[in-house]
């Protein structure tokens, strides 16, 4: 029944011998024609969704065409508008208290190693470092100054002035729309040591360089 109504083999014949309803296929077609658009729909933000994520755990877009199917010139016309404007930074999740790691320490734990990927190195322009899920330092990030490890599969960034920022610097930036909170705030980052790469799309006016 479900290759007759389809317009499987034969459904022809069927029904232009009356077999089949003419009325009851095109209804049926029509109908079928409607969730197959809604579906189309919904894989559409599927995929945006994951080349998204992709895009931030080190993926490129050379990669997103490899996969899609998709021509270079269109993967870069159809998500690299996206990944351009928004806003960009790392998060660390430090799940030990700050009493716990001397002063002196604190910006050589902070900056490395991490996993993160070329698009992630290009794009990320501050480090949040999150302790107990409250921010508690932000980095300002030389994106020309990251360090690859002994094996090439993790890297460390550095900071303008190797230190964090003050707390009315990053107040500006958080005024400004380059960051998403202030120190103190509340910071929904995972419980484990971990560099989450973070977009926010809040951002009108992008990093032109340091403070």
């Amino acid at each position: 029944m479900a290759e007759r109504l389809s317009g499987g083999p034969g459904t022809g014949d069927r029904s232009d011998s009356g077999l089949l309803d003419p009325v009851a296929v095109r209804e049926f077609q029509l109908s079928l024609l409607h969730v197959c658009s809604v579906l189309s729909g919904e894989i559409q933000g599927w995929i945006a969704a994951a080349v998204e994520c992709a895009l931030d755990h080190s993926a490129d877009l050379g990669d997103i065409a490899s996969v899609t199917g998709v021509s270079r010139a269109e993967t870069y016309e159809r998500w690299r508008r996206d990944e351009t404007t928004r806003a960009s930074l790392i998060v660390l999740s430090q799940p030990w208290t700050d009493a716990l790691c001397p002063d002196s320490d604190r910006y050589e734990n902070d900056r490395g190693w991490w996993r993160v990927g070329r698009n992630v190195r290009h794009d990320a322009r501050y480090a949040i470092v999150v302790v107990d899920r409250r921010v508690s330092r932000v980095y300002l990030i030389d994106p020309t100054g990251w360090e690859p490890d002994g094996s090439g599969g993790k890297w460390r960034f550095q900071a303008f002035g190797a230190t964090p920022l003050t707390d009315k610097q990053v107040a500006s930036a958080v005024a400004r729309g380059h960051l998403p909170a202030r120190i103190g705030d509340y910071f929904p980052a995972p419980a484990d040591r971990g560099c989450t790469p973070w977009r926010f799309a809040n951002s009108s006016i992008m990093w032109n360089g340091p403070l």
